[in-house]
């Protein structure tokens, strides 16, 4: 779900500076800030879409999908030093095609990011985006980059898997619950670390065929670990720092982009200390009259999953932060009620200005859950987009 629009927002530079990488050797990050709506707009024919059920198999679908327009491989977490010092990540690649791969089959898996008559020809360009929270000194920090499938720079692999942006690499083990490496280093700080499963993978909506609005055009192929384990070690400046906690993945792929009326989506995911998870998210519309799409998994702590109802979970915005750096206003506390789940709870983040202000603005960060006793029965991560829409009328030209 999430990574479309920053997908899209790739797409908007990309139609800048296209040329250049079909041409010769530039390596330039994108500096502008983008909205939702104005990211999106980007052309889907040629390119295969998530419109039917399709067999998920591993490790095959661990790896890239370059006959899908987007594509991204996401990982956050909790973790904590051996101090007692608390932390929250995410690192996520971002897999955009510029142009339909020649004759993409349906169980293509090879990544053309280098076919062409240059070796700096490409179709792919790859963004990373890494964040960490700390949280007893009230710091947040965030670093992107992005550059072509080509030379090495940046791609994809089969088994053993790799995904890489420059220096940014996630490496994928082998079998179908397989150890997750990540390793990205920004200007003040780095994560490198361990991530292994402990449940089996979740397939969400129609075993992995998820829409994401009422028009069933708009899906994707999503899968999720739920809950790992994440061990290694992170640096905050001149400080390492070895780290031990949880971590929660999404790998998502389509060619879908919003609905014309959506705006933006507000998403979940939540570990409780019960041993459940939930996955959450609701996307929004422009149009007042319009009820937001609802899509939620609920995880058993033996691994087993339903896909749970919009009409029996219910979120409700409590209170607000204004951005400090864009003026946008984001919920900052929700209650959760779910009763035929057992759920109601309190969910608040763990630092309010977890801001994503890169390529793409957005929301992104830890949050704590409580239950009616306030006392913490869970953590997680909740992502926003279109925020900053939301006040502001869109034109129907």
């Amino acid at each position: 779900m999430r990574g479309i629009i920053v997908l899209l927002a790739v797409l908007v530079f990309a139609s800048v500076t296209y040329l250049l990488l079909m041409s010769g050797p530039t390596s330039e990050d994108s500096s502008t800030t983008l909205s939702v709506t104005s990211a999106l707009g980007a052309d889907t024919v040629g390119y295969r879409r998530a419109d039917r059920v399709i067999p998920i198999v591993f490790p095959r679908d661990h790896g890239a999908h370059p006959e899908f327009k987007t594509e991204w491989w996401y990982y956050t977490g909790h973790l904590q030093a051996r101090d007692g010092r608390e932390f929250g990540f995410q690192f996520t690649i971002f897999r955009t095609a510029l142009t339909p791969p020649p004759d993409a089959g349906e169980d293509e898996r090879v990544d053309r990011s280098t076919i062409g008559v240059s070796a700096w020809r490409t179709n792919q360009l790859y963004t990373g985006h890494l964040a960490l929270t700390d949280i007893a000194r009230g710091a947040f920090y965030s670093e992107e980059v992005n550059d072509r499938g080509a030379t090495g720079l940046a791609g994809s692999r089969p088994m053993p898997g790799k995904i890489w942006v420059r220096d940014w690499v996630l490496r994928v083990g082998e079998g179908p619950s397989p150890n997750f490496d990540i390793r990205a280093r920004g200007e003040d700080f780095s994560l490198d670390l361990t991530l292994v499963p402990e449940k089996p993978a979740v397939f969400h909506g129609d075993r992995g065929l998820s829409p994401k609005s009422y028009d069933d055009r708009n899906a994707s192929y999503y899968y999720s670990y739920t809950r790992m384990s994440a061990r290694g070690a992170i640096e905050v400046g001149e400080e390492r720092h070895s780290v031990s906690g949880s971590a929660w993945m999404d790998h998502e792929w389509s060619t879908s982009a919003l609905g014309e009326d959506q705006i933006g989506w507000d998403w979940f995911s939540l570990q409780f200390v019960d041993g459940r998870e939930l996955m959450y998210f609701r996307v929004r519309s422009r149009l007042p009259e319009q009820i937001p799409f609802v899509e939620a998994t609920l995880v058993a702590p033996d691994g087993t999953h339903n896909q749970i109802s919009g009409d029996d979970i219910q979120l409700t915005e409590l209170d607000y932060w204004t951005s400090p750096a864009s003026g946008v206003r984001y919920p900052s506390e929700w209650r959760l009620e779910a009763p035929a789940l057992g759920l109601s709870v309190l969910i608040t983040p763990r630092l309010d200005n977890q801001e994503m202000n890169l390529g793409v603005r957005y929301w992104e960060g830890a949050v704590e859950v409580r239950g009616d006793t306030e006392r913490p029965v869970g953590r997680g991560y909740v992502e926003m987009t279109g925020h900053d829409e939301d006040a502001t009328p869109r034109s129907d030209e």
